[in-house]
């Protein structure tokens, strides 16, 4: 999985970048399988705008959904990274869910189980 921290009208030190980059590292362990690259855009929010800090925007690619955006602020760039990062790991969960479970494999499989436990009733 490759990772990318990208920043809009501000800098980060290296060392915050590194911590990014592996907070979002840790989120995405499992996950690592089924993501190729993960971008996280950084920007401070205009004062005004609910009292909140930095916004966070999470791209990642995975060959099994496709590519997955969200959007997310925090008080702190580590709230605002963490929130995002987990809202695109529920997103993935979700839509690779929905793909195994609604392909049509999966249906073929489904009806013949169905055939295999009540023979009387199958479709020939």
């Amino acid at each position: 999985m490759w990772i990318s921290v990208r920043t809009r009208r501000f800098n980060i030190s290296p060392r915050l970048r590194k911590a990014i980059e592996a907070k979002v590292k840790r989120i995405f362990a499992r996950d690592n399988p089924k993501i190729a690259s993960v971008v996280v855009y950084l920007s401070p929010v205009r004062a005004g705008r609910d009292d909140q800090g930095f916004a966070a925007r999470v791209v990642l690619w995975s060959p099994l959904v496709g590519q997955i955006a969200v959007n997310d602020t925090g008080l702190t760039i580590r709230t605002a990274v963490g929130r995002a990062t987990r809202r695109a790991r529920k997103v993935l969960r979700q839509q690779a869910n929905r793909k195994v479970t609604s392909s049509r494999l999966a249906r073929h499989f489904a009806s013949l189980d169905a055939a295999f436990e009540n023979p009387h009733t199958a479709v020939r």
